[in-house]
């Protein structure tokens, strides 16, 4: 008898390039080698938190563009096609109106948005009227494990790469999801800002994480990339941004 083993979830790598004192913002990042850094683990889907993603589009646009009537339609995805899905927790919508936007920027084959049973209805409708899949996991917050076994088991996603803040990669440890840890180290000492690799104030009940080095190297800018397997992980909540 041939027994099929399938993963209960994907693999998650979080990937960040951060400053040399652990921050996020507050320095011009090589965008082009954070995003082919990323694009090397060959991700089947980017977590992308809601509040990065909302943050992205006003800091790229001066004046958000209109919807056009083809982005309300799901689009048509080749087998071959090598991009990534984009997977959104959005539980409060606060996105809506600006999907287009993202299903529009030809860096993804289209959007997934993660909603739990708080999300407004309004949300959920506007979601719906455009083909967007979305999935409800979860209350009150969007349960991250729930999540990710069902884009395993329904999507068949086997590889998921973070591009978030402090919050969901905090969100994913307490959970116990974090597989891999993956930092650019960019050449620069930046002010204190609200953004840290890690959300400092959820992390007061966290227990620490023992991290297993994997590889370092050297890419261009001076920039170091350091990459951990994440070995012990203790975990008291379910959170999400």
């Amino acid at each position: 008898m041939r027994v099929i083993i399938v993963n209960a979830r994907p693999k998650v790598i979080t990937h960040n390039t951060v400053s040399v004192n652990g921050f996020v913002k507050g320095f011009e990042a090589d965008i082009e080698l954070h995003y082919s850094v990323a694009a090397s683990f060959k991700p089947d889907a980017h977590l992308v938190g809601s509040v990065t993603a909302l943050t992205g589009l006003e800091q790229f646009y001066e004046v958000l563009p209109e919807e056009e009537a083809t982005m309300m339609k799901k689009p048509t995805i080749q087998a071959e096609d090598p991009r990534p899905y984009w997977v959104i927790p959005d539980t409060r919508g606060i996105l809506e109106g600006k999907l287009h936007l993202l299903r529009g920027s030809g860096y993804c084959k289209d959007v997934v948005v993660l909603a739990s049973k708080t999300t407004p209805q309004s949300y959920l409708d506007y979601l719906e009227e455009r083909e967007y899949s979305f999935e409800i996991v979860g209350e009150k917050r969007v349960d991250l494990v729930k999540a990710l076994e069902l884009l395993a088991s329904q999507c068949g996603f086997k590889t998921v790469v973070t591009d978030s803040g402090g919050v969901l990669n905090v969100a994913l440890l307490l959970a116990e999801l974090v597989d891999e840890v993956s930092l650019i180290i960019a050449p620069v000492i930046v002010k204190p800002y609200d953004t840290p690799l890690f959300a400092h104030n959820m992390m007061t009940s966290m227990s620490s994480f023992s991290m297993r080095l994997l590889s370092h190297e050297t890419l261009r800018g001076e920039n170091i990339w350091l990459r951990y397997a994440c070995q012990t992980k203790t975990a008291t909540n379910n959170l999400q941004e």
